[in-house]
């Protein structure tokens, strides 16, 4: 498995679209479960039990195609009215 580049909530928040606050609260999940950690830097990284668990995913081609219907649905859901 390749180790991935780390990132930060700022990054998380820009790339998705979703508030900062909401990133926030997702990482402290996320590190609660001991599937990302923070370096005293502020970065974040997968451990390697989440690489275990979802290593096949973060690999393949799925999840291009994954984050890319996201997208498509994030994009169908701001058009809706009211």
């Amino acid at each position: 498995m390749h180790k991935m580049n780390p990132c930060n909530a700022y990054s998380i928040a820009a790339a998705t679209g979703l508030p900062r606050e909401t990133v926030r609260r997702k990482i402290v999940r996320l590190v609660d479960m001991g599937w990302i950690v923070r370096n005293d830097s502020g970065h974040l990284y997968i451990t390697e039990g989440a690489l275990e668990q979802f290593g096949a995913l973060l690999s393949s081609r799925a999840l291009g195609e994954l984050l890319e219907t996201a997208d498509r649905l994030r994009t169908l859901l701001e058009e809706q009215p009211g």
